[in-house]
């Protein structure tokens, strides 16, 4: 008896001997974007801020690698900041106006473990890339939420920034550990400079969740050279400081949240040292007038100097308020109208109070 003929594969399926082994490595990237129209100037007040107009745009490339993302921003901008006066009143989405595009952060996030998240940043890192800000409502980057630098995030953040690494580990499920180490003069290897003799900032921050939305945040950032960019010119010396900060926000409903910080800096600059104080209580109401909206109300005081070994101090406790209400026009754009009213501008004394406007209005894609 003649043994069957071996079953031949069928021509709808592969066949196992000619197939080919999947590729240990492939690339994905993702491609985001964004840009913001923006308008500001001075309503009322002697204050020196001229009426500008400009814009911000962002393209952002998310190439997945392996088990992490690395992410390329490419922007421009032509809005300056208002730093060379004073940085009160700065708003969130300014740059240094050079109006050229160029690469504005790379970096790279992926996981060590299941509770731990770690990320490399090359170029233009910052506290929020792996740290939570606890500002959720306001702090958008400048895109969305506060108008204002000051009401974007505790100033605290802003000592972190440029070229580094940091850590993000899951204690438990109501805690979380932040670490991380970036310099701004990373890329100068001249004496006075690189990553760790120039420009730096150091963080450490404990996270805790309170409860269904609602976290509070302890911080200590170590920085040299590293000012936190807000506040008045005088708690902008520069020279090392220590900082300290304690944060928190509390949903209370889903259509109402409740937040806020306290800030203290030790700072050690040319002509003596300095105790700089901040502070902010915020107000949120997300969907307020229809669903997507956000109304938002900050009452703070900007970065002020309250002694100083030299007599620099800051004659007057000035007051940030600041109101603004982010219009859902569409899942692409968004407007919104915001003022910022500052009661001694530059906590001077001799300074009067000043009204700021500004409309922004944000695409994405």
């Amino acid at each position: 008896m003649t043994p069957p003929a071996p079953e031949q594969p069928k021509a709808s399926e592969p066949n196992p001997s000619k197939a080919e082994a999947p590729s240990p490595f492939s690339l994905t990237t993702k491609l985001e974007g964004q840009v913001i129209f923006g308008a500001t100037g001075v309503v009322s007040g002697d204050f020196d801020r001229n009426t500008a107009a400009g814009y911000r745009a962002r393209l952002e490339l998310k190439t997945a690698i392996g088990e992490g993302t690395l992410t390329t921003r490419l922007q421009s901008d032509n809005l300056g900041s208002a730093t060379a006066a004073t940085p009160e009143g700065s708003l969130s989405w300014t740059g240094d106006a050079a109006g050229t595009v160029a690469v504005d952060a790379l970096k790279y996030e992926f996981p060590i473990s299941p509770q731990t998240q770690l990320v490399v940043a090359a170029n233009a890192g910052a506290s929020d890339d792996f740290t939570d800000t606890i500002n959720p409502y306001f702090d958008g980057d400048g895109a969305s939420g506060s108008i204002s630098a000051f009401g974007n995030r505790p100033s605290i953040y802003y000592t972190v920034q440029g070229a580094g690494a940091g850590i993000r580990h899951k204690l438990s499920d109501g805690m979380e550990l932040s670490l991380g180490y970036l310099s701004s003069t990373s890329n100068t290897p001249t004496t006075g400079n690189g990553l760790f003799g120039g420009s730096y900032g150091a963080l450490a921050q404990l996270t805790f969740k309170t409860g269904e939305n609602s976290k509070v945040g302890v911080t200590y950032t170590r920085a040299r050279n590293a000012d936190p960019g807000t506040g008045s010119t005088n708690a902008n010396a520069g020279g090392d400081s220590n900082n300290f900060g304690l944060q928190g926000s509390f949903q209370l409903s889903p259509q109402f949240a409740l937040g806020g910080w306290a800030g203290y800096t030790q700072n050690q600059a040319a002509g003596g040292d300095r105790q700089i104080w901040n502070w902010a209580v915020t107000a949120a109401a997300p969907d307020f007038g229809g669903k997507g909206n956000l109304a938002g109300l900050l009452v703070g005081q900007e970065p002020r100097v309250t002694s100083s070994g030299n007599g620099t101090t800051d004659t007057k406790a000035g007051l940030h308020i600041e109101g603004f209400y982010q219009f859902k026009v569409s899942e692409n754009m968004s407007v919104t109208p915001g003022i910022i009213y500052l009661t001694a501008p530059n906590q001077d004394a001799n300074s009067t109070s000043a009204v700021i406007g500004a409309l922004r209005t944000t695409f994405t894609f």
